[in-house]
């Protein structure tokens, strides 16, 4: 069972959930982190994020300010799979209506809406 987390962790940790979640999984980079939260400066975010990783959180699998790679330990719940296809559902393309025939009253009213 994680340490018990203080607010600053709790912030930073709801923050990648957040963005991930918002973003399809992409991780936020430090700047993000930084622009997202109270923290102010990079350093700190990089202070944050091994805290959390100490404590079992999350795995930064890389070290910089633009590594988008932070993996939420037990993200699973974040992308549930996808329900299959109803099978009485329509897939098929739908076909492209033909554009209006030249002298059709279609195209006289199409130049006078322009």
């Amino acid at each position: 069972m994680p340490e018990e987390l203080t607010s600053r962790e709790r912030e930073v940790f709801g923050f990648i959930v957040r963005y991930k979640t918002d973003n399809d999984g992409v991780s936020p980079t430090i700047r993000e982190i930084l622009a997202g939260t109270r923290i102010t400066s990079t350093s700190m975010v990089a202070f944050y994020l091994g805290k959390l990783e100490e404590k079992g959180l999350i795995e930064a699998l890389g070290k910089g300010v633009q590594t988008r790679n932070i993996r939420v330990i037990g993200g699973q719940w974040l992308f549930p799979p996808a329900p299959p296809p109803d099978a009485d559902e329509d897939i098929r393309p739908r076909p492209v209506p033909e554009p209006p025939k030249p002298g059709s009253s279609h195209e006289a009213k199409a130049r006078i809406a322009v």
